[in-house]
């Protein structure tokens, strides 16, 4: 068991990796999600970072990982996503809208999260200081 750091372009973190290849993603949420019975019942967000950390994993180690699993600290329960075709597919479409649409300036800026932000200088906002 372990965890990884993945740098450019990614610049992700996978909190732990088992033995099959499992990604695991520790969650702080005080309210996860209910588990979901299929794909389309599973939040947006945690299929695109499943599908998006896959993708990492596998141009850094040259191999597929078949699940992710977040694990909510505060009630000690596991969801799991299969990351199959169709989750990339997922993630691969909403990804490319995302990128026209940062392209096409067509975004909300946030300047509550510019400390966090690697894409400040996208928007314009990266003269506000981080102090």
């Amino acid at each position: 068991y372990r965890e990884i750091s993945i740098p450019e372009p990614f610049n992700i973190r996978i909190d732990k990796v088992l033995p099959d290849h499992t990604l695991v993603d520790y969650k702080t949420t005080k309210h996860p999600p209910v588990q979901p019975t299929s794909l389309q019942d599973t939040p947006i967000e945690y299929i695109l970072q499943a599908g998006i950390y896959a993708i990492a994993y596998q141009n850094k180690y040259k191999v597929w990982p078949s699940m992710m699993v977040y694990h909510f600290l505060r009630t000690n329960k596991s969801m799991g996503i299969d990351i199959t075709q169709e989750v990339l597919n997922i993630t691969m479409k909403i990804s490319n809208e995302v990128i026209e649409n940062i392209n096409a300036k067509k975004f909300k800026k946030n300047p509550d999260n510019c400390r966090w932000c690697n894409f400040r200088h996208v928007c314009g906002l990266e003269e506000i200081s981080l102090v």
